[in-house]
């Protein structure tokens, strides 16, 4: 690491700021500990300047070590977490709407039917009392596009909330992700009428005059040419803006592992850098006397510019250091060390923005650069010498070995980020990479002419049309490819250390005796860190049987995993909780097939998001009540079965499912006497669908859960009768009807007597569900009470004893 002294002093800066993140220590412990540290550090070092003394060397390396530790969580904490006093997300979650007044310092994302801006607000108004605050806030208005821009002063009026927070395990955590960028509120404008036009050009003259109206001039440059989604790929690649690049498109690039082409990255950097280079070199040739520096200066401004006008994302600004790096190892004739270059990049990102470490474009362009620099000798040993005499050849295989880097240091990334990485994207960047050179090549030739005239942009624009047809073909051919990208569990922290571990040593191992040494430790310190993530664990010990209540809003879905590694999932809330809730949660749990889903009736708040998952997962067999339902959601599903050759079954009271040695699956109901075989189309007088809902009861051990669905009263005492309370008792029950007053009668309840309840419900429904009454009954029982739209999703773990439970907002 004597080599890498910038190197070292980044990964001290990023370790202080992982910890920072992940402990709640105060400030005034960090401002204690960086006091401590800076007294030593500087006492350590004033005794090995006067006494030659290792041990004294190595403890002022420490201290200073543990000095940059401290700076980096402080850095963080700085931005993050410390805000002042009249911040405004001290006035979030108020119960009537506010007016805020400040001013736009954002760009303004429209479309024909909504716009979404940030706004830093100077003075609240909560019903006439006013109050100077700050802080940014994320405004949308759901209207048709207004006119705003960056830098009009406004004043609106809306609903004033703190982010969602991460309501599900694994889901994303829109909260922390917008407190990072510096918003800590949200509002939502219902009218246009409701933002009131203050004033204009109140912001960064640069940006005002300089960056926004030629990014819109690029943009319409774009348009008046391209349409459909060679326009919106040619805007992801120049500007990194995929809002007008289809989803199923990105969806395409990300299966293939070349969606970095849609990001402002090194290509961009690179290209701009060296035709800038050639033009000022060649111009200052022509006037005598020049300094040497100008064209490098001058292409720094350049790509400066290019920055700032793409938005700075961390790919373009990781680049762009690196050239500013290498440059200034030109200028003064010194050799740069690669590594330490892009330590450099790191340094200067984190000192200016410290957060910026936890977003995904920071972590995959810096782990795929590093393993590029750090891989490319040890790969390239693996091709004959002879290859490397024929320039093609040589070409293709230094292409390979990059794009093998790139896809080797980022696994572990794109595996925790996306569960997904792509099998085919070494082969795939062999084709679309130089396509990309060339279609940013003419992209950016078209753009300078067309602020000329509008004329000189076609022909460039027309080829570069052909070209990213060409690009979008190439890509759906390698995404049809049999498992060009196949999903994957979310990688413990321990898995990926052991993985970048074997990625640091196992190149080297041949050359290098400290390879071999550390390739040691690497295995040693793995094997030891699985061991005590065992005995440490809060999980409960031997095989378990786990029960996920998700978040679905107003609606229902439980993910049942059995000591035995089998899965079921009964219900799936509304239609579109597939996409955004089950799927996600099922491919980071690593489960690629369910065994058993179960509909217990036919509403949509219970089948839709079941419906969303069909295509995108291996189903065993489908179960439900058999009751015919003629809604367009249950019509659909029907089809999606027959289509996907899912087998479906109807469960009836007394049926058994065998899934797993150790535990016991009963069907409670439906009685056929609940069931009617006319096909309906609606709730006839005389008939209500949720009293058809299926209800199971799972044991396990001594513990059991009872899984009700929507039953309400009529079924509860048809139940007393029909069973003894033995054959109801349970540990946990999920509570009926979203906690409705028609539904857990107290008779019903004295039978079950759950010590866990859990009420699948959502936030502020419209409903008022949970009951007041019905909360009443289940603490009379002495039960522990638990809801989804309190505690989001909730997950119970049990040995068969004891019950391990852990609600995603209270852990």
């Amino acid at each position: 690491m004597e080599r890498f002294p910038v190197l070292r002093t980044v990964l001290w800066l990023m370790l202080g700021i992982l910890l920072a993140n992940y402990m709640t220590l105060p400030v005034g412990v960090w401002i204690t500990l960086a006091t401590f540290f800076s007294l030593l550090s500087l006492l350590t070092h004033w005794f090995s300047t006067r006494f030659t003394s290792p041990l004294v060397s190595s403890l002022a390396n420490v201290f200073l070590g543990l000095c940059l530790i401290v700076a980096g969580g402080l850095s963080y904490i700085a931005r993050v977490d410390v805000l002042p006093p009249n911040h405004i997300q001290y006035f979030l979650n108020l119960p009537r709407p506010v007016f805020l007044t400040g001013k736009i310092v954002s760009e303004v994302h429209q479309t024909p039917y909504r716009s979404a801006f940030v706004m830093h607000v100077e003075v609240i108004d909560t019903g006439g009392l006013h109050y100077p605050v700050q802080g940014n806030v994320e405004v949308e208005v759901s209207d048709s596009a207004g006119v705003w821009a960056f830098g009009d002063r406004v004043r609106i009026k809306g609903r004033l909330r703190a982010p969602e927070e991460a309501r599900n395990p694994f889901a994303f955590d829109r909260r922390t992700f917008l407190a990072r960028k510096g918003i800590h509120g949200v509002v939502r404008v219902w009218r246009k009428a409701d933002v009131d036009p203050l004033g204009q050009n109140d912001g960064n003259w640069f940006l005002l005059w300089a960056v926004f109206p030629v990014k819109r001039h690029i943009e319409n440059t774009i348009d008046t040419v391209l349409s459909g989604n060679s326009a919106g790929l040619l805007k992801g690649i120049l500007l990194g803006d995929r809002q007008s690049l289809p989803s199923r498109v990105q969806a395409l690039f990300a299966d293939v592992g070349v969606v970095h082409v849609l990001a402002v990255s090194g290509l961009h950097v690179g290209l701009i850098a060296f035709i800038m280079l050639l033009l000022f070199q060649s111009t200052c040739r022509m006037v005598p006397g020049l300094p040497f520096g100008l064209p490098y200066v001058l292409t720094s401004l350049v790509l400066i510019y290019y920055v700032i006008l793409v938005g700075a994302p961390p790919s373009a600004m990781r680049a762009s250091i690196m050239v500013f790096a290498f440059f200034g190892g030109i200028w003064l004739e010194r050799k740069l060390i690669s590594l330490n270059t892009l330590a450099i990049a790191a340094l200067f990102i984190l000192v200016l923005s410290p957060q910026m470490l936890f977003t995904v474009g920071f972590q995959l362009s810096f782990t795929a650069t590093f393993a590029i620099l750090y891989l490319h000798q040890p790969l390239k040993q693996g091709f004959p010498s002879s290859w490397f005499r024929f320039s093609f050849l040589r070409y293709i295989i230094e292409l390979l070995i990059v794009s093998c880097a790139a896809v080797l240091g980022t696994i572990p990334v794109l595996a925790y980020t996306f569960n997904q990485i792509s099998l085919i994207s070494v082969i795939a960047n062999l084709f679309v990479i130089p396509q990309m050179m060339f279609v940013v090549a003419l992209g950016l030739t078209s753009v300078v002419l067309g602020a000329i005239h509008p004329a000189l942009a076609l022909p460039f624009l027309a080829v570069d049309s052909i070209l990213l047809q060409f690009t979008l073909w190439v890509v759906e051919c390698f995404s049809a490819f049999p498992y060009a990208a196949i999903k994957v569990p979310t990688p413990s922290l321990i898995f990926t250390g052991f993985y970048y571990g074997l990625l640091l040593t196992v190149f080297h191992v041949r050359q290098s005796i400290l390879a071999r040494k550390a390739l040691v430790w690497v295995l040693l310190i793995s094997a030891s860190a699985g061991v005590w993530s065992q005995v440490l664990s809060p999980d409960l010990p031997g095989e378990r049987l786990q029960v996920t209540f998700l978040d679905v809003g107003q609606g229902d879905c439980s993910v049942i995993e059995f000591p035995n590694g089998k899965t079921m999932l009964i219900d799936g809330g509304d239609p579109g909780n597939g996409y955004r809730v089950i799927l996600p949660y099922l491919w980071k749990r690593g489960i690629h097939h369910v065994d058993y889903v179960v509909n217990t009736h036919p509403h949509r708040d219970h089948l839709g998001g079941i419906m969303d998952i069909l295509p995108h997962i291996s189903i065993g067999e489908a179960l439900d009540s058999g009751q015919p339902y003629l809604s367009y959601t249950y019509l659909t599903y029907l089809g999606r079965l027959k289509a996907h050759k899912i087998p479906r079954k109807s469960l009836k009271i007394g049926d058994t499912l065998k899934i797993d040695p150790n535990c016991e699956i009963k069907c409670l109901h439906p009685d056929e006497k609940f069931i009617t075989n006319t096909s309906r189309f609606s709730e006839e007088e005389g008939f209500n669908l949720n009293n058809v809902s299926v209800i199971l009861k799972i044991e396990y051990g001594s513990v059991s859960f009872l899984f009700t669905g929507d039953a309400e009263q009529e079924v509860d005492e048809w139940l007393i009768q029909r069973f003894l309370p033995d054959d109801l008792r349970s540990t946990v029950i999920k509570v009926p009807h979203h906690g409705s007053r028609t539904s857990s009668t107290v008779s019903l309840l004295r039978w079950v007597r759950p010590r866990v309840a859990v009420i699948q419900c959502g936030v502020g429904n419209k409903f008022g569900h949970p009951d007041p009454v019905i909360l009443q009954r289940y603490r009379q029982l002495g039960t522990r009470l638990y809801r989804t739209d309190v505690d989001g999703a909730i997950r119970i773990q049990t040995d068969g004893h004891q019950l391990l439970i852990e609600p995603t907002l209270s852990k």
